[in-house]
């Protein structure tokens, strides 16, 4: 019965992880898709709400390339499959 329990917390676990990893990169490009829609705005302020579009982008696309780098270590010790393609 345990064994079981651990069994669906380990595949919950790497679920959320694979999720979680999904969305950060889905949100990097969100804020990609943001750059260039404020065009009703002054130059000056466009190119700040732009910068800011790609800086988000670019925390979220690197705070996901952290999590898998460091789960695929963890996973690879416990001799567990790679969920992530190796082009991350």
């Amino acid at each position: 019965m345990r064994l079981k329990r651990w069994e669906e917390e380990l595949h919950r676990t790497l679920s959320e992880m694979e999720c979680g990893v999904r969305y950060l990169e889905w949100s990097g490009s969100w804020w990609l898709q943001r750059v260039g829609t404020h065009t009703d705005v002054h130059l000056d302020i466009q190119s700040g709400l732009d910068g800011y579009a790609r800086c988000q982008a670019a925390i979220r696309r690197n705070m996901a390339a952290l999590w898998v780098t460091k789960w695929r270590m963890v996973l690879c010790e416990l001799q567990f499959d790679d969920p992530w393609p190796t082009s991350q």
